[in-house]
């Protein structure tokens, strides 16, 4: 239970990092062209300028798939952000993160549970590790080994970049991964980015040929000699940015000491708005 709600909020803190979190991987390849460093060079720019502080933040998040296994795999959700020196407060979905210097409070209105961290460093410590910009040329060699970078039109209203993996889907000619990222050219803010993975799925025989009379996957299902009938499932998830602010006096929705408070036997019980919230220390 504590490990469902904790990769809740993890995920929301990934959100602030969408486009520089891209791992590259250990195959090296040659094709470090300028004109794909000067692209990903933007992409990168594009997707780090936006996260100085203060920073608060707005978005939709939208899972869609060629083929549903799970129910995550068509949810939809909200998050917000408020990022201020020594302060950051994450609401998604029903769950909230609250963070100062020295705690990290996680809680569920849901199962009206709070876990509080009593060292927040290491939860700091990822978040400035997510939200490093990615600058360095030798970063951006690396990205270029792994992905190839097309922008859109220059006369196009809206920016678009969109990244393409160099690894196929095995026995396919797909790539396993993509990331388009939408922008505002006047701005630079980023409007949407939406990723797509690629995996394949062993599908029975008597399925292969159900699956084969949908539109919708038509060139998605593969026959690899020796091994079987596959689907290529592709997982969507669309990140659209609804508001975007850097106002230095906003406010921040919740402090933790809105959510906890020390008792005089110096426990942490939760305020009176949140009596009956079992409250665990980690």
């Amino acid at each position: 239970m504590n490990r469902a709600i904790y990769l809740k909020i993890s995920l929301a803190v990934v959100l602030t990092v969408l486009c520089s979190g891209l791992q590259a991987q250990k195959k090296r390849r040659n094709s470090n062209s300028t004109d794909t460093l000067a692209v990903m060079r933007e992409f990168v720019h594009i997707c780090n300028v936006y996260k100085q502080m203060p920073l608060s933040l707005e978005m939709e998040i939208v899972n869609t798939t060629n083929f549903v296994t799970d129910q995550e795999d068509t949810a939809r959700s909200e998050a917000i952000f408020y990022m201020k020196p020594g302060t950051t407060y994450i609401r998604f979905g029903e769950t909230e993160q609250l963070v100062n210097d020295s705690m990290a409070l996680l809680v569920s209105s849901n199962l009206q549970r709070m876990i509080l961290y009593s060292n927040a460093q290491p939860v700091l410590q990822r978040m400035n590790a997510m939200t490093g910009i990615l600058q360095q040329d030798s970063s951006l060699q690396q990205m270029a080994q792994n992905f190839t970078a097309q922008a859109s039109a220059p006369e196009q209203p809206v920016g678009s970049i969109t990244l393409t993996g160099r690894n196929l889907v095995y026995g396919t000619s797909f790539p396993k991964e993509s990331v388009e990222l939408q922008y505002d050219k006047a701005t630079k803010d980023p409007l949407k980015v939406i990723t797509i993975k690629r995996t394949l799925l062993p599908v029975k025989d008597d399925d292969y040929k159900n699956l084969s009379e949908k539109a919708h996957l038509a060139g998605k299902l593969v026959t690899i000699a020796d091994k079987g009938h596959y689907l290529v499932k592709e997982q969507q998830v669309a990140f659209v940015f609804r508001k975007i602010g850097h106002d230095a006096a906003m406010a921040v929705p919740a402090t933790i000491a809105d959510r906890i408070i020390k008792n005089e036997q110096g426990n942490y019980t939760p305020v009176k708005a949140y009596e009956g919230y079992a409250v665990t220390i980690n």
